[in-house]
């Protein structure tokens, strides 16, 4: 029912096996009887639901995620509450504590604003490795090359534009430096 809210009513609905017959006739019902302003049946996104229940699909239980979101959901998230809600997983202090605070749970974001998140979601778990490795050479080498650049040498002679530039590499490399502990 939350579904046909956001997507508007859906025009039509399948099942297949016992048990997800009972929940489409229960959907068509609870529609029915639903106020019809709830439901805007002209701007549905989804066209057709099919519903399968599990005894007519066996395998699917028996599948392992192999994406890194899939990985951080099937590991982290063991028990069902410790899953991936709202795009957020809740994490021991220590997964992610780089200073001090190693005690308690910590709320991380898993979603489109987490630029780095945002690359490596759908990444096979076994190219994940090699590329964070390289991403954070490239992290390292951005902060080398601010170190050893003219401009941090000699202030001096450096002109307002150029620290700013500097400041602005420094924002941009220190953030992927943050997201890079968050997801190593």
């Amino acid at each position: 029912m939350k579904l046909q809210l956001f997507f508007g009513l859906i025009p039509k609905l399948s099942a297949k096996g016992e048990h997800a017959c009972t929940v489409v006739s229960l959907m068509k019902r609870m529609c029915s009887e639903a106020d019809p302003e709830m439901y805007d049946a002209s701007a549905s996104e989804i066209d057709h639901c099919v519903v399968l229940d599990r005894s007519v699909d066996l395998v699917s239980p028996m599948m392992t995620q192999m994406t890194y979101e899939g990985v951080i959901d099937e590991l982290i998230g063991s028990k069902p509450r410790d899953r991936i809600r709202n795009s957020c997983v809740e994490v021991d202090a220590s997964v992610t504590a780089s200073k001090g605070n190693k005690r308690g749970k910590t709320i991380i974001s898993l979603n489109s604003s987490d630029h780095l998140y945002r690359e490596i979601r759908d990444f096979h778990y076994r190219t994940l490795g090699s590329w964070l490795h390289k991403k954070t050479s490239e992290v390292r080498n951005r902060y080398d090359e601010v170190k050893s650049s003219s401009m941090v040498k000699s202030a001096q002679d450096t002109t307002i534009g150029q620290m700013k530039d500097v400041v602005k590499k420094l924002k941009v490399t220190s953030a992927e430096h943050n997201y890079l502990l968050t997801h190593t």
